[in-house]
């Protein structure tokens, strides 16, 4: 009676285990699915975006982009976009990304260049650096940005997932980190005849990831200027303060039809007129499903 007892305890432990094993790998497997771009040709992501920095007077530039895809080729997304900056320009190109283990490039006339903005419609390695193959809330990675970006220098950054959602293939990462050194192509002027340089920025923001797609993302980057000593003025420091914010609509909608093949309906959302003046700004509103904006009053 004892043995048979003992039989069963040892199979029921080695039937968990199975079953724990299992699920563990079929977690793993779905966890690359937060990372992986699967478009098609003929879905459109529609983008909005804000940037303002702080020195000495705040500088803002909003605007929208819309992305359609005309082909896939592997890794390689043929891409239509049409593009405006509010109360500045507006106009449209052709060219193409390229998703690579190294990072985003993109691809106009020819020409193949690394993609080094703070945000963007896809989710970029080079920025973040590679994400394990199996994640869970609370796993978090280190990564060396290899050089200057938009708004910061060359820098280490942990990345921290702080909520997944395995349904629709959707992870909430925070950013933060530190480097020394200009951002990429922020040149400083001489002042007073001294020439400031960049020091010490940090960074930290809050993105939500879905398959690879960029949903919304917040960052702010405090940096500081030094100014030397000059014949007049002692050494000081400037802060600067940049918030970048971006928001995609939910533009595809995919569902089974009866055949088993996916449907691709593509909710375009036109971007709406610009805020009246200055005196107003775009304020997003992003939750996990869906991002809204208005114009609010300055304060």
């Amino acid at each position: 009676m004892n043995e048979n007892r003992r039989v069963r305890t040892v199979a029921a432990f080695v039937i968990a285990t199975a079953l724990f094993a299992s699920g563990a790998a079929a977690s793993k497997l779905r966890a690359a699915n937060y990372f992986h771009v699967d478009l098609q040709a003929g879905d459109a992501l529609d983008n909005i975006f804000e940037r303002t920095v702080y020195r000495a007077q705040p500088r803002r530039i909003s605007g929208f982009s819309t992305y359609v895809v005309r082909a896939v080729h592997g890794n390689r997304y043929d891409l239509q976009e049409s593009w405006g900056y509010y109360g500045i320009a507006h106009g449209s190109n052709v060219g193409s990304v390229e998703i690579a283990p190294d990072g985003l490039y993109y691809i106009n006339a020819g020409k193949r260049s690394l993609a080094t903005d703070a945000s963007g419609p896809f989710f970029n390695t080079w920025l973040w650096g590679t994400p394990p193959s199996s994640v869970v809330t609370g796993t978090t990675w280190m990564h060396r940005i290899p050089g200057p970006w938009e708004a910061g220098p060359s820098g280490m950054q942990t990345a921290r997932v702080v909520s997944i959602d395995r349904v629709n293939g959707r992870v909430v990462l925070d950013r933060f980190g530190s480097g020394v050194g200009a951002p990429l192509r922020k040149h400083l002027n001489k002042v007073g005849g001294v020439q400031p340089y960049w020091g010490r920025s940090t960074w930290k923001g809050t993105t939500i990831v879905r398959r690879g797609l960029i949903e919304s993302d917040e960052l702010v980057v405090h940096g500081e200027i030094v100014v030397p000593r000059s014949a007049t003025k002692p050494q000081h420091i400037e802060r600067v303060i940049q918030q970048i914010e971006q928001a995609r609509f939910p533009t595809i909608d995919r569902s089974h039809d009866s055949g088993g093949k996916q449907k691709v309906f593509n909710r375009r959302h036109r971007a709406r007129a610009p805020c009246p003046s200055d005196d107003f700004r775009y304020a997003l509103r992003c939750d996990a499903v869906s991002c809204h904006r208005r114009c609010t009053a300055l304060v």
